[in-house]
């Protein structure tokens, strides 16, 4: 079991082996934060240009100032001539246009109030025609709220989330959603769970049937699920609630 698992259904004890910096998900993240310098092909072809250049304008620059030599120059035109030839094939101008061109675009870029990190990313920016964005858990807070209840059966809004508390509390459920229904009223819910049905990722619902009433069990979860599975995977029979058993697991 690796932190960052998810228990689909039931509940255990679990016995922490590796925590803070030692956790398996704590080093996948160290790793993930390390800055990785993105490779631009515009700067690496400039480079390779500049490497090729380096080789072709040492010999021809010697061969210049050999050719002068012989034709009877004195060194200091030797000199000047060399070096003029040779300032000539450098290009200078290449890399400053190169410069100026991606600072204009990230200056463009922040008009639009948007933020270059990288000049990097102005390149790779002209070569994209469709930009996805995804602002879950960016901009959002993650906190739910209930905003309406509209029973669609005999249930008045009262009746219907002190049942819905009561199926929550009999799962000991711990999440979003558990929490914004038992924090919806300030008064806890009174009912005794006789047996429990913990929520399943596969079945998209959860259960519980109340001391008051064993005959009849209560189900919480997606419509199209619950209308969908008439049969419960649950012996009502025993009528005993779901308690976790102590478990070991060791964290890598």
């Amino acid at each position: 079991m690796l932190s960052g698992s998810f228990i689909n259904s039931g509940q255990a004890i679990v016995q922490l082996t590796k925590v803070g910096h030692d956790s398996f998900i704590s080093k996948l993240s160290l790793e993930a934060k390390t800055e990785k310098k993105p490779s631009s092909q515009l700067l690496n072809m400039i480079n390779k240009i500049i490497r090729i250049l380096t080789y072709i304008i040492i010999p021809l620059g010697i061969i210049l100032a050999i050719s002068s030599y012989l034709k009877g120059g004195g060194y200091i035109q030797i000199i000047l001539g060399t070096a003029t030839a040779v300032i000539g094939m450098i290009p200078e101008g290449l890399v400053l246009l190169t410069s100026v061109a991606l600072a204009v675009g990230s200056l463009n870029l922040s008009r639009k109030k948007v933020l270059t990190r990288s000049i990097n990313a102005i390149e790779s920016l002209a070569r994209i025609d469709t930009l996805c964005l995804d602002k879950t858990g960016t901009i959002t807070t993650g906190n739910l709220h209930i905003h309406e209840i509209e029973p669609v059966s005999d249930l008045t809004k009262e009746e219907l989330i002190d049942q819905t508390q009561a199926i929550v509390t009999a799962n000991q459920d711990d999440n979003a959603t558990a929490r914004v229904i038992l924090g919806y009223t300030k008064t806890p819910t009174t009912k005794e769970a006789s047996a429990a049905l913990p929520f399943s990722s596969d079945r998209k619902m959860s259960g519980a049937s109340f001391t008051d009433n064993p005959h009849e069990f209560w189900l919480m979860g997606a419509p199209e699920f619950i209308f969908k599975n008439q049969s419960l995977p649950i012996d009502m029979a025993e009528k005993k609630l779901h308690k976790p058993q102590p478990m070991v697991f060791e964290l890598f």
